[in-house]
């Protein structure tokens, strides 16, 4: 013990003899340690008494061993072997203080010799870094949270510097884009990005990330494969905590690409309806379910209104705003009885201008909550008209065949007598008839469709005829026109009944050309609806749906146009109870699908067979006009297109086709 006293003084004395020594060794801001070659505590400034918490008379002394964390005591006996062999150092190590509290500290240490230049121990220098270390190892929780975060999110994860080189992807951003990581990294944040976003991305960068804590933008990135996704990303600036300045700009990117188009096909939906809205001749309009207000119309109703009363309908008005009393009543009296009954459908006239109207009002809901009511009108005083007419003139037939069967009667009772007289002979001929059954049977069948297809258009055409040669002078020019139009119409549905048999004549010889060629479908299916409305009654609802991305198709637009025309004509014409009749148009594997359905009269199972075959006509089609010969034509016109037809029907619940026609990619 005596002679660590005299080393400790011969310490003293040695460096605190100079007053300026002295101040420095206790003003420094690291504790101060001076060591010998044991680690016996020779000499400590007030630093290091508080960094350890002790004072300094109980540090003087101790051996340094005293403060290091037990976990680093060999680390810091290796140390000091290398100090006793005059070797410098700087490391970080953990001291226990008197209170038991873990203290950081930054240690430089350095051989020291008395003024004989003999080696006496060592110099060491304590800073503290407890409050660095802390930050230190809260960082490398936050970049090892970020790192689990990143590596199992769904969102493409980046990270980019100021200049817009890429340093970090995640794995969903290999999987979303399709790249390697090393075929990302170091490149620039543009070469992925759709040129025309590339402006958005700078101003976002720019002028609101370095102000926003996260902000988000739309915008396309290129797949691997040169393709480009939609994405919604959402973004912030990284800040340097002491400078202030941006470090990097972080992004996460979700695929979006579904919604875009889904959200393009709504708007495409929304302009179509809108369009259909404004163009239609019907009055369509819409009112609430409080005081009936009008909230919506369309320009049928408005040139209507302003036609019959000289008014210019606007929104809010009410029925009192432009109607009498009496008539405001009646249409709050129908309001009323819609609201109630959800849905009514009503013939209306409208004595001002003496024209008919059906009229159909829907109740509007929201959330189970009715809030209003939809209106449509149509003006059907020149069909209601005709329909007078009709009946007039089919009362007129109708005791015309009876004449005419009276007349047929006895003709036939003198053909009957006649035909007994020509028995022998009608013998003989039948079996000359007989031999030649096959070939004639066709013919015969032929033979019976034709004049079955062609009596009643004849019948009508010499009905005219003759109402024309009594009449046609006394008639007005109107009437006679109307006479002639009808002569007309029949011609020329008896030169269809000609077409379809010449068609098939030359379906069957080999004569039909398959010409494909660009063509809209679209439009040729809207032309091709627009031409089966004629036949629509009140009864059917006629639905189109295109689903296909693109419109254009190389097929044969004639043969396409006739196998869909007479496929709705038969939806509609076999559905006399009328229901939907749906046309939906959709590409399946490499095919363009057209599917017609209908809610008609089916096929019978046991005719189904037949379906193709010429002239044959279902068992359940009672009085229905038809040759039989339009499903050999379809059948033909598909075949050519190296297409597919199938049939799903049942007797009394409808029918659907399905036309597979194969497409090019």
């Amino acid at each position: 013990m005596p002679l660590k006293k005299t080393a400790i003084q011969q310490t003293n004395d040695f460096l605190l003899n100079d007053e300026i020594y002295r101040m420095i060794f206790e003003t420094a801001n690291e504790g101060i340690v001076l060591a010998d070659n044991q680690g016996i505590i020779l000499l400590a400034n007030t630093k290091f008494a508080k960094l350890v918490g002790y004072r300094k008379n109980e540090i003087i002394g101790k051996n340094l061993d005293f403060f290091v964390f037990k976990d680093e005591l060999t680390s810091y006996y290796k140390r000091i072997e290398l100090q006793n062999n005059g070797v410098k150092g700087h490391y970080e190590r953990r001291l226990v203080s008197k209170n038991n509290d873990i203290v950081w500290v930054s240690i430089s240490t350095a051989p020291f010799k008395n003024p004989k230049n003999s080696f006496i121990g060592f110099l060491a220098m304590y800073m503290e870094i407890t409050e660095k270390k802390t930050i230190e190892n809260a960082l490398i929780k936050s970049e090892n949270r970020f790192c689990l975060i990143a590596k199992n999110s769904t969102d493409a994860i980046s990270c980019f510097s100021i200049e817009g080189i890429i340093s970090y992807i995640s794995p969903a951003c290999v999987r979303q884009f399709g790249y390697k990581v090393a075929e990302v990294l170091g490149r620039h944040i543009f070469q992925f990005i759709h040129p025309d976003d590339i402006e958005k991305v700078l101003n976002c960068s720019n002028k609101t990330l370095p102000y926003a804590d996260l902000t988000a933008i739309v915008l396309r990135i290129r797949h691997k494969d040169g393709f480009y996704i939609w994405c919604e990303s959402n973004g912030r600036a990284v800040l340097d905590k002491t400078t202030g300045e941006i470090k990097e700009y972080q992004f996460a990117s979700r695929d979006i690409t579904l919604r875009i188009r889904s959200e393009e096909e709504l708007k495409e939906s929304r302009a179509n309806l809108f369009a259909l809205f404004e163009s239609t001749n019907d009055c369509i309009w819409s009112v609430d379910s409080t005081n009936f207000g009008i909230v919506e119309f369309n320009s049928a109703l408005y040139y209507g209104i302003r036609k019959c009363l000289g008014i210019d309908i606007k929104c809010n008005m009410t029925p009192s705003e432009f109607f009498p009393t009496a008539k405001a009543t009646e249409w709050q009296n129908l309001y009323n009885t819609a609201l109630l009954k959800k849905k009514i459908n009503v013939e209306y006239y409208f004595e001002e201008i003496d024209a008919t109207f059906e009229l159909s009002l829907n109740a509007i809901t929201k959330d189970e909550e009715i809030i209003g009511i939809s209106a449509f009108a149509r003006n059907i005083t020149k069909r209601k008209r005709e329909e007078a007419e009709l009946k007039a003139y089919k009362s007129h037939l109708e005791e015309l065949v009876k004449r005419r069967t009276i007349m047929l009667e006895e003709v036939n009772h003198k053909l009957v007598v006649e035909l007994a007289r020509q028995k022998e002979s009608e013998e003989k001929i039948m079996e000359l008839l007989e031999k030649e059954k096959e070939l004639n049977e066709l013919k015969s069948h032929f033979i019976s469709v034709a004049s079955h297809e062609f009596r009643t258009p004849l019948t009508v055409v010499l009905s005219s005829t003759e109402l024309l040669e009594r009449y046609g002078n006394d008639w007005s020019s109107e009437k006679l026109n109307k006479q002639i139009k009808k002569i007309k119409k029949t011609t020329l549905h008896l030169n269809d009944i000609v077409s379809d048999i010449l068609t098939i004549s030359r379906t069957e010889n080999g004569n039909i050309t398959f010409t494909p060629q660009n063509i809209n479908i679209k439009k040729l299916c809207i032309s091709i609806l627009e031409d089966i409305n004629h036949i629509l009654t009140v009864k059917h609802t006629l639905t189109f749906e295109f689903k296909a991305p693109r419109q254009i198709y190389f097929l044969d637009g004639k043969l396409i146009q006739y196998l869909l025309s007479n496929l709705l004509s038969n939806a509609v014409k076999y559905s006399p109870n009328g229901g939907n009749v749906i046309l939906h148009v959709k590409p399946e594997n490499n095919n363009l699908v057209f599917k017609i359905s209908d809610e008609g009269i089916g096929i019978p199972e046991k005719d189904q067979i037949y379906l193709f075959d010429p002239f044959h006509r279902g068992s359940n089609i009672g009085d229905i006009q038809g040759t039989g010969l339009g499903m050999s034509i379809i059948k033909r016109s598909i075949e050519l297109h190296s297409g597919k037809l199938f049939c799903d029907s049942s007797e009394g619940k409808g029918t659907s086709f399905t036309v597979f026609i194969p497409i090019n990619k």
